[in-house]
């Protein structure tokens, strides 16, 4: 199952976050310190443990309310085809629901809403309603008895009620006892679905889909220096053995020195190897070595002359290691990694191979951080972003991140995408391109996607700025128009935009090349969604929604974020001409490859 959303209520200080929707792969909860955002992650991790502590995670002011997890799932194909035989139950229903909301409180009370289910358990209650009621009329109306009107609250006592009655009158015709037959044996094959989802909904088949959570702290787990034989494992060095598919057990039992040696020698072999492939900061080798009934961690450096246990080494290598290993051990299992605060005694150029492990390993299982730090957010991908932001002492959580957040939050997302300290402009790069808002920001970097990943054509590197505005864009310029970096302005093919075009070259002097037009010939929209072919922003960019009132930057996230994971392959020649005409300004070397794509 695929995790979609998921909403906390009465949990420490969150009230009611909100539903908080997960990007596919890696999601990024930022905020300022005393958000909340540890609270989210721990609320998670008390949905999986089914577990909630009533002295740390009730509410303070606890009266009555308890804490509740609601978790929204969407059924992948394997997981339909476990359920094939339910899901193709109600043939003549129109709908196409595949998602599983679970929902777990501290009351130790669990529900779960499978909704592929639904429609067919709506059926079977009108169905249901309409034979009790044909039986009642049939009954009422030739002999004249005082049933008392039953209804499809429980097929068990209709169907034993009807099947008494039936004994009792002994005068119905052959005809009558076929037709109540009938609507008999329907109502027992209803009730024989019923029981059928009811087991699959609480069996082992079912359970075992739902996504676990696995809870990091950065704080906690650190891999030892250490570990006994008759000493509990911890949860880190659990992972360990996982990772390199050893029983700690058998390393233990192992008397013969020669294969002993010859095991840790392949251990560390391979758990070093797979390591460095991420970590460029130094040359480092971590080896285990069985001494009596005790395993001994070192690190070795450079030299590989000399062995430190890992508390002789940085913080930062210990919380690195120590969560490399988390990574690769639980990715192999399927959850859900909450990581709480990753990378805090981590150099800035570390924090970017941590960037790069979190990008590789998220995309074979989902990652959810915590962080404020910008070395952790993609400025291309700024839809993984969630805002979590305390108001009144209570925590909730913006999935927009341009709504609600004060300075100090927005604080690391501004230096993420170039606009960091007034006194190093040279965050914005060589190149920045200045748009009005974040659907500009989202639907351009989508596309940049497409020609980098599907057409093959590479772009020169620049970066997007959304401004909130194309007011606000003379503001942002001031920080950058002395300084080398090269830039240019996209504004909106609208009265709007021409008016910030007159103040740029009137007020700060613009020249009118540095600015430029999204080309929208589209007679419905004027803005960036103009750029699009009507029939692909409609079957495509809007998906399956039947209406053009939408919220506009939700659509264009969404669309970012499913360009990401090659859910759209291809878009028309229409719509890749239309930006090309910004595209090639700003970032294409190569032109005459998309031209001959029309050919």
């Amino acid at each position: 199952m695929k995790l979609v959303w998921a909403q906390i209520k009465n949990f420490r200080s969150i009230r009611d976050s909100g539903k908080i929707y997960f990007n596919p792969n890696l999601t990024i909860l930022a905020g300022k310190n005393e958000s909340g955002k540890s609270n989210i992650l721990k609320a998670l991790d008390c949905f999986s443990k089914n577990v909630f502590d009533k002295e740390s995670d009730y509410p303070i002011d606890y009266i009555s309310e308890y804490p509740e997890v609601i978790v929204h799932l969407e059924l992948e194909d394997n997981d339909l085809q476990n359920i094939k035989e339910f899901f193709t139950l109600n043939k003549n229903s129109s709908k196409k629901s595949n998602g599983v909301t679970i929902t777990r409180t501290a009351e130790s009370n669990e529900v779960i809403n499978i909704e592929i289910f639904n429609d067919t358990l709506e059926y079977i209650v009108t169905e249901t309603d309409k034979a009790t009621a044909a039986i009642n009329k049939e009954l009422r109306t030739r002999y004249k008895t005082n049933i008392e009107a039953m209804t499809s609250a429980s097929l068990v006592v209709i169907i034993k009620e009807i099947n008494s009655l039936l004994t009792a009158i002994n005068n119905l015709d052959n005809e009558q006892i076929n037709k109540i037959s009938t609507i008999l044996q329907d109502l027992d094959s209803y009730f024989d679905l019923l029981t059928k989802i009811h087991n699959f909904s609480v069996g082992a088949i079912f359970k075992e889909t739902i996504p676990n959570f696995v809870y990091f702290s950065s704080f906690e787990d650190i891999i030892p220096d250490s570990i006994s034989s008759n000493a509990e494992i911890t949860p880190i060095v659990n992972r360990f053995f996982k990772v390199v598919n050893q029983d700690p057990s058998l390393l233990f039992g192992e008397t013969s020195p020669q294969r002993r040696r010859l095991l840790t020698d392949r251990i560390s072999k391979k758990v070093s190897g797979n390591f460095m492939g991420y970590y460029s900061q130094d040359s480092i080798s971590l080896t285990i070595n069985l001494d009596g009934n005790g395993i001994n961690f070192f690190v070795y450096g450079l030299d590989n002359q000399k062995p430190f246990q890992p508390r002789q080494r940085s913080q930062g290598l210990q919380w690195f290691l120590s969560f490399y290993l988390t990574l690769e051990a639980e990715m192999k299992t399927g959850s859900i990694l909450l990581i709480d605060e990753p990378g805090l005694y981590l150099h800035a150029s570390a924090q970017e191979d941590l960037s790069i492990m979190l990008n590789d390993l998220s995309v074979n299982s989902p990652i959810v951080i915590s962080t404020h730090s910008h070395w952790l957010m993609d400025p291309n991908r700024l839809e993984r972003i969630r805002l979590v932001i305390k108001d009144n002492d209570s925590t909730y959580v913006e999935n927009k991140i341009h709504k609600g957040a004060d300075n100090n939050t927005m604080k690391p997302i501004l230096s993420a995408i170039g606009l960091g300290l007034k006194n190093n402009i040279s965050t914005f790069g060589k190149r920045v391109v200045l748009v009005e808002g974040y659907s500009d920001y989202y639907y351009l970097e989508a596309m940049r996607y497409y020609f980098n990943e599907i057409l093959e054509i590479k772009l020169d590197n620049f970066k997007l700025y959304p401004c909130l505005g194309s007011a606000q864009i003379i503001n942002v310029l001031t920080l950058i128009i002395d300084s080398e970096t090269d830039y240019y302005i996209l504004l909106d093919n609208d009265k709007a935009g021409q008016q910030t075009e007159k103040k740029l070259k009137n007020e700060c002097g613009i020249d009118k090349s540095k600015i430029l037009y999204t080309p929208a010939k589209s007679k419905v929209f004027s803005a960036i969604e103009g750029v699009f072919s009507e029939k692909d922003f409609k079957q495509i960019v809007l998906n399956s929604l039947e209406t053009t009132k939408f919220d506009k930057v939700l659509v264009s996230k969404k669309f970012n974020e499913r360009m990401h994971n090659k859910e759209i392959t291809k878009l028309s020649d229409e719509t890749v001409s239309n930006f090309k005409e910004i595209l090639d300004v700003i970032g294409i070397p190569q032109v005459e490859q998309i031209e001959s794509l029309s050919k």
